[in-house]
């Protein structure tokens, strides 16, 4: 999986630094294709910008003709008293025509928009074509004493028979004409130059350094001179072409150029070509690598699963988690993973637990089938106890059949003070012991400060609070109880009870088999005891049936007597030869002596002989 991913990638690495080369191979065809891009978009520039220019001086003479026939009646009428008002009127309707005067065929000021006219513009360029009888407008010349220099616009009036009878001389700004051409983008290596027939700069846009502005200047005024009209390459010494488009005014004779240097078109795509060919041979060099780290990147997520499907077959790998994040395929696969894997550790924390268990009852179990020793049963069933129920303390107390009493037997964990005061009690010194044994069930209490009932002193003293406490029985009858309980707060769960019963049970047996092996014993001991007490009488009549003396006859039965009844004095006494008196005539255990002069007549009643 991880090296067929490699390989893919590999060959994306190699498409793509492809794909580079062949871009950078159609950017060096392109290249010629570019000048004839640069000559479309200076034409279509300069003749978008003439057709502007002739607006603008086509609007500035549209308004001197409308106040040229407002003012024929007025002129032939001779009254001037409302010229100013009209010129200021006219002054304002268009903002880049200014200063407007009007003069009568000699030159003399009738009426000015402005104050501080001259008297008279007699020789004024503008005013010498309008007093031409053939001249019609706009009639544009230089005003070269403003500053900076503007257009004069004439406009003739003319009366009803054509004769002319004044002329509106305004002065065109070339503000906006100027902001309309550096509005138009022309990069920082294009110019665009308004000139007129004698070559003066109208308006002009460059940006270029100094020299390059001159250079870009002589062409213009060399194209305006020549009368150029549309797209033109210009060479110059030293320098690389100008590619240039030219477009004339309407009605102005001026020359508009629109001018780009090929070289410095051309800089920035070669730059761009040497570039891409750079980064091809790159893309070359490193696309082994970027397939690899890319590769390693992009299967990671897998490897992660392939990690984690590896580790459902090592269960003690489980616990350690491989999440892969997102939200796609992969991310949820994992998820599906890793809810399995914890499923799985579930399940085997479980089964371990259930292991425990087993072995542990397995091990009561055991002790109870090879040994009587009550004792020892008893302390192996604490032990696992305290191991497998993971409790602080736990003890056994087995039911006195004489006295009815609980008798401590075995203990963990517990205090002296506790082993020794309670170490035998009654069935009423505990009620969670009556509340046990009455329902033959176990009682759990999950927190004694809790607990209404508030009768574990010795519990509180040592730090234990969760109880549980079960009767051992044989059959339906009570023969001891086991308490465990530790120091947390905390329920015994229900396996844990089922456990506590299934060793309970156990217990219970093995106190019963003890108890019924103690009266086997007894009763054992007592027949032995029977059958050699009858042996020894047995052998006493077999004896007593021989012709023997009398002593050794008394002997024998002294000793038989002792032997069955387990007597430890005895004496024979026989009547006198006289039959009067009983005389001691053989004794076990006493002096002779006493007994010798001792005599117990005949036929009394009532007496007695301590001896």
């Amino acid at each position: 999986m991880a090296f067929r991913g490699k390989l893919i990638l590999l060959l994306a690495g190699l498409l793509l630094a492809q794909g580079v080369y062949l871009g950078a191979l159609t950017l060096r065809q392109s290249r010629e294709s570019l000048r004839s891009v640069l000559q479309r978009g200076a034409a279509q520039i300069a003749l978008r910008m003439a057709d502007e220019v002739a607006r603008i001086v086509g609007a500035a003479d549209r308004i001197l003709e409308v106040g040229a026939r407002g003012l024929v009646e007025e002129i032939q009428g001779a009254d001037t008293s409302r010229f100013r008002s009209a010129l200021r009127a006219l002054d304002e309707a268009h903002l880049t025509l200014q200063r407007i005067l009007l003069v009568d065929r000699s030159g003399r000021v009738l009426a000015a928009s402005f104050a501080g006219a001259p008297a008279s513009v007699a020789g004024d360029p503008a005013l010498l074509l309008a007093l031409d009888e053939g001249a019609i407008g706009p009639l544009l010349t230089r005003d070269r004493g403003t500053s900076p220099p503007a257009l004069r616009i004439a406009r003739p009036i003319r009366g009803s028979r054509g004769a002319l009878v004044g002329v509106l001389l305004g002065t065109l700004d070339l503000t906006e004409i100027t902001e309309a051409l550096r509005g138009v983008s022309i990069g920082k290596t294009g110019s665009l130059y308004l000139v007129d027939r004698e070559g003066d700069v109208l308006a002009a846009a460059d940006q270029n350094p100094p020299r390059e502005q001159a250079l870009h200047l002589d062409a213009a005024r060399e194209a305006a001179r020549l009368g150029l009209r549309g797209v033109r390459e210009l060479e110059i010494p030293g320098k690389e072409p100008l590619i240039g488009a030219y477009a004339a005014v309407v009605g102005t004779g001026w020359t508009l150029a629109v001018q780009q240097t090929v070289g410095e078109a051309y800089l920035p795509a070669e730059r761009l070509e040497k570039r891409i060919l750079l980064a091809t041979g790159l893309a070359a060099a490193v696309a082994a690598l970027l397939a690899g780290g890319l590769g390693t990147w992009l299967t990671r997520p897998v490897r992660r699963l392939t990690t984690q499907v590896q580790a459902v077959t090592r269960p003690e790998d489980l616990a350690a988690g491989f999440t892969v994040p997102g939200d796609d395929e992969v991310a949820q696969l994992s998820a599906a993973l890793t809810r399995m894997a914890e499923l799985i550790l579930s399940r085997d924390r479980e089964i371990r637990q259930r292991n425990r268990e087993l072995e542990a009852l397995n091990t009561v179990i055991t002790a109870v089938s090879r040994t009587l020793d009550l004792d020892r049963i008893l302390e192996t069933a604490l032990d696992t106890v305290m191991s497998v129920l993971e409790v602080n303390a736990c003890h056994i107390r087995v039911v006195d059949p004489a006295t009815d009493d609980l008798v401590l037997r075995a203990h963990r964990g517990r205090g002296e003070r506790f082993v020794r005061e309670r170490a035998r009690i009654r069935w009423q010194d505990s009620a969670l012991a009556r509340e046990a044994a009455g329902r033959g069930e176990h009682t759990s209490i999950a927190d004694i400060s809790a607990d209404p009932r508030g009768m574990h002193l010795y519990a509180r003293e040592e730090g234990l609070k969760a109880f549980a406490i079960l009767p051992l029985m044989a059959d339906t009858e009570p023969v001891g109880l086991l308490s465990v309980s530790r120091r947390e707060a905390r329920p015994f769960t229900g396996q844990e009870l089922l456990l506590l019963r299934l060793l309970g049970g156990q217990v219970g047996v093995a106190i019963e088999s003890a108890r019924l092996y103690g009266d086997l014993e007894a009763s054992t001991a007592r027949l032995a005891d029977t059958n050699r007490r009858l042996a020894e009488l047995y052998r006493l009549t077999i004896a007593l049936q021989e012709a023997i003396p009398l002593g050794e006859r008394l002997d024998l039965i002294l000793r038989g007597a002792h032997e069955v009844l387990g007597v430890d004095r005895i004496g024979i006494f026989l009547p006198d030869p006289e039959g009067r008196t009983l005389e001691c005539r053989a004794a076990l255990g006493v002096e002779e002596d006493p007994l010798e002069a001792l005599r117990v007549p005949v036929g009394t009643e009532g007496g007695a002989i301590a001896l």
